[in-house]
């Protein structure tokens, strides 16, 4: 999933946004979602994440200036395993 169609004003500025859904593997309990959600978040202020255990999916809001890879590098920082959709590789 993803959309482009938000924007958010930042310092004065208009910074597109958009919503992104990542697969999330090695997840053994709710504890490891919340987790990735922190370290999701703590990427950028403007990032938002909201990170299932029972889907395996986290559905993350951010600046356009925040990488796809960006968000990976995170969860796999947090010691889990996460895709971005095909369509987000070059975000």
């Amino acid at each position: 999933m993803l959309d482009v169609s938000a924007a958010q004003a930042v310092g004065g500025r208009v910074c597109p946004m958009r919503s992104i859904e990542l697969s999330i593997r090695g997840m053994t309990c709710a504890a490891c979602a919340a987790r990735i959600e922190k370290k999701l978040n703590m990427i950028d202020h403007d990032v938002v994440a909201a990170v299932s255990f029972a889907t395996e999916k986290a559905t993350i809001t951010a600046p356009q200036a925040v990488s796809a890879q960006a968000l990976v590098a995170a969860v796999e920082r947090a010691g889990y395993a996460a895709q971005a959709p095909a369509g987000a590789t070059g975000i």
